[in-house]
């Protein structure tokens, strides 16, 4: 097929313009990992692709023959203005990804199709149909993707300035956590690419690269053979020679299995997300966050936390504030706990009823939800801002009371005290300043802009239909 002969797909990554977040500097900015393998998955024997990447720059309207986005509820308002740029010249817009799929209803409105689900299942389909004049409005994925045939993602497609590589390993997660996306897009079933193609993809695309994430929901799985994958991975690196620093997301039982620490140590870890939530058992009840009660909560936090430093892994721990039953003392105790406990890095965000989750559901039914203005309320669906009616507090003393978290757990005195700290514990410099780079990140994320306070729709019970419908 001659080069005269391709159709132009382009590919575009949103980004919101009311919060910078975390698009403010380059060590914070992530690549669009679901493009590059969307574009992995289009023959390029019969496409040109091309990628505009909003972290860099905004988005424009170049010659197309298809649009394809995707977009998180934060970015989604976003996604639909660029959508319609494209089709009043004409290009059709195809958007997928975790709101679309959660939000059909609502996109269709704004798209000529919907991708839901894991688009590597119908994304074939749909260019094919494309390219015979028949593009139908959904295509819904039925099952989840076999990651043993998935190819790499093209990660020539990102732009140059990245300063790290993604690579994802498994999707998936086991748990079932209420206020979670992933078992709603990626399901509870574990699923894991082999080891050898994890290892040749980090070696064809390292480049001038040290830094890589591996973005997994939970990089060991839950059962001896997903552990095991695990191991023989971080083997796998430091037999092949290869030099990178990573980071990736675990559960605090990461703590029992000291093997693993020491080979993921050895083989690059700096830093894990470990989700710890809350420091009490109602807490932990209320997000169904079985792990962590099964292991004790608090008492088996400190264990971990000391574990995980004495391989010389620096620990990211994840704090949600203004839970179901929070009241204010319980933001104030909250608090109080994440300065005294030895987690290295904090990221500590606003529970956020995300589309497709049993949380969005239950606030919904219940008349919770504090935004009726869609498309453009999902701007404040991103963890930094109020987005549903606590029972316990009004929004103005909720707000006042997160914020007052945040400036003492992000205060300027502390984060720099924990650097040392790290660095003390852990005996790496380099684990400390990773730890010391996401404190920085995540306080200038969480005090960009005041908390919101004030909302058009009043919390009076049970409301009327959804917002946010499913096709």
């Amino acid at each position: 097929m001659g080069q005269q002969e391709k159709k132009t797909l382009v590919l575009i990554n949103p980004v919101s313009t009311i919060r910078k977040g975390f698009s403010q500097d380059l060590t914070s900015k992530y690549p669009p990992l679901a493009l590059g393998m969307v574009a992995a998955a289009t023959p390029t024997d019969e496409w040109k692709i091309y990628l505009i990447d909003e972290n860099f720059n905004k988005a424009w309207v170049r010659n197309a023959d298809l649009v394809g986005i995707t977009a998180y509820t934060e970015n989604a308002s976003r996604a639909y203005e660029i959508a319609a740029m494209y089709r009043e010249h004409g290009v059709p817009v195809v958007m997928g990804g975790i709101h679309a799929s959660m939000c059909t209803g609502e996109a269709l409105q704004y798209v000529d199709t919907v991708v839901v689900g894991e688009a590597e299942l119908t994304w074939p389909q749909l260019l094919k149909d494309f390219k015979e004049g028949r593009m139908e409005q959904v295509y819904r994925a039925k099952g989840y993707t076999d990651l043993s045939i998935l190819p790499a993602a093209r990660h020539d497609l990102f732009h140059p300035s990245y300063w790290y590589r993604i690579i994802q390993t498994s999707r998936g997660c086991p748990y079932d956590c209420d206020f979670c996306t992933v078992t709603a897009f990626n399901g509870r079933i574990y699923r894991s690419r082999p080891v050898d193609q994890i290892l040749d993809e980090i070696e064809q695309h390292k480049g001038r690269y040290s830094s890589f994430i591996f973005a997994d929901d939970n990089l060991i799985g839950n059962t001896p053979a997903q552990r095991q994958r695990a191991l023989d991975l971080f083997k796998g690196i430091v037999e092949r020679g290869i030099k990178i620093d990573w980071f990736s997301q675990v559960t605090v039982d990461v703590a029992e299995y000291p093997e693993l620490l020491f080979w993921a140590r050895k083989s690059g870890c700096r830093i894990l997300l470990v989700g710890i939530e809350a420091e009490t058992s109602e807490g932990l009840d209320s997000m169904n966050k079985i792990v962590n009660k099964r292991k004790g909560g608090v008492s088996y936090y400190k264990k971990a936390f000391n574990i995980i430093n004495k391989h010389g892994i620096s620990v990211l721990g994840t704090f949600i504030l203004g839970l179901e039953g929070d009241t204010a003392k319980d933001i104030r105790n909250r608090a109080k706990f994440i300065v005294k406990s030895r987690v290295d890095a904090v990221q500590c965000s606003i529970l956020t009823p995300f589309p497709g989750t049993k949380l969005y559901e239950r606030l919904k039914q219940n008349g919770q939800i504090a935004c009726n203005n869609f498309p453009d309320d999902w701007n404040h669906f991103r963890f930094m801002d109020l987005a549903y009616f606590n029972r316990q507090m009004e929004p103005t003393v909720m707000a006042d009371e997160i914020e007052r978290a945040w400036h003492k757990i992000y205060s300027r005195p502390f984060i720099i005290y924990k650097l040392f700290r790290t660095w003390w514990v852990t005996g790496s410099f380099t684990a400390s300043w990773w730890a010391f780079g996401a404190n920085i990140r995540y306080r200038r994320d969480v005090l960009e802009k005041p908390v919101r306070r004030d909302f058009s729709n009043k919390f009076q019970g049970l409301i009327g239909k959804a917002q946010c419908k499913r096709s």
